[in-house]
């Protein structure tokens, strides 16, 4: 019987404190790389830009996509989920974080 199995500070389910920590640390490592992987290649699949129809952006940049873009920075619509990140082009290579007029200039 391992030494750990014999000490009294361990739970009656045999395992010792460290151990259940570390498989609940490695679990929680490894959903966070899994979530990230997932961000990523949804990153990946969204157009800089497409907003429309909005919830089903149809990879085509229109005029459709810019009239959304001009109700986000006007604030007569609210971008939702991932509209703000697909939204935000300026500064050119380099997006601010910001949805403004510069996001509709580099749009137009």
């Amino acid at each position: 019987m391992p030494a750990w199995e014999k000490n009294s500070d361990t739970p009656s389910g045999g395992t010792s404190p460290g151990f259940r920590a570390s498989r609940i640390f490695f679990g929680l490592l490894s959903s966070c790389v899994f979530l990230s992987t997932l961000v990523a290649v949804k990153a990946a699949t969204l157009t800089a830009g497409d907003l429309a129809p909005r919830g089903s952006p149809d990879g085509q940049l229109n005029a459709a996509d810019l009239l959304i873009l001009q109700q986000f920075v006007l604030g007569t619509n609210m971008p939702i989920g991932d509209e703000a990140l697909v939204a935000d082009v300026a500064p050119l290579g380099a997006p601010d974080g910001e949805l403004n007029a510069g996001d509709v200039v580099v749009r137009y």
